[in-house]
């Protein structure tokens, strides 16, 4: 029979600590018993996009930074640079956008569907 498995070194993103377990159908779970969202780590793991996707507002502006870039220095990100210099949405166009940085060094962003 198969059985939970601890996942050593690996945090619920939840906050509830060194939590995580793998189950016997192969999900990453958080155990503790107050933990608001169990899934959480599967949910954020599952998450296939690994660009930039920066939302851009009539007069504001986020990102959504991929996994990968927790890995580096979050605070100096290009693409993050980029953005805040724009002074604005691409052509006054708000909504999602896929950016990326091109081989010129400049970021191309691509406006995704809503």
């Amino acid at each position: 029979m198969t059985q939970i498995r601890d996942i050593i070194g690996a945090y619920c993103p939840m906050g509830c600590g060194e939590t995580l377990h793998l189950t016997p159908g192969g999900a990453i779970a958080c155990l503790a018993p107050a933990c608001p969202r169990k899934y959480a780590a599967r949910e954020i793991l599952g998450d296939r996009e690994t660009d930039h996707i920066v939302v851009f507002g009539a007069d504001s502006w986020t990102i959504k930074h991929p996994l990968r870039d927790r890995l580096g220095d979050l605070f100096s990100c290009t693409i993050h640079e980029q953005a805040g210099a724009m002074g604005g949405p691409p052509g006054g166009q708000t909504g999602r956008y896929r950016a990326i940085i091109g081989a010129d060094g400049e970021m191309d962003l691509e406006l995704l569907p809503d």
